[in-house]
């Protein structure tokens, strides 16, 4: 995997993922990214990805996606690919 690229707009070119509050025992994460040219977004584990979401011009990059109780301890990571290159964020452990 190719490291983030340096450079102008890298910050609104990295995805985030954020645990959101819930009072099920599913686990809601919102992952996004800021810029709007972003074409894909995903979320990966050791094992490989998770779930993913492609972008039709227009639409918002965040997408939800619903861990199971399961998933309790995975560590996911979101990924964001679109023309600023391919930008890895920050884990979450949920």
């Amino acid at each position: 995997e190719a490291a983030n690229p340096a450079g102008a707009g890298a910050s609104a070119c990295r995805p985030s993922i954020t645990a959101l509050p819930t009072g099920t025992n599913r686990i809601p994460l919102e992952v996004s990214a800021a810029a709007a040219d972003v074409e894909y977004l995903w979320l990966r584990d050791p094992s490989g990805v998770v779930a993913v979401k492609r972008f039709n011009d227009g639409a918002e990059r965040t997408f939800t996606f619903s861990a199971s109780p399961l998933d309790r301890g995975k560590t996911l990571t979101p990924v964001a690919y679109g023309p600023c290159g391919l930008w890895v964020g920050d884990s979450l452990t949920i």
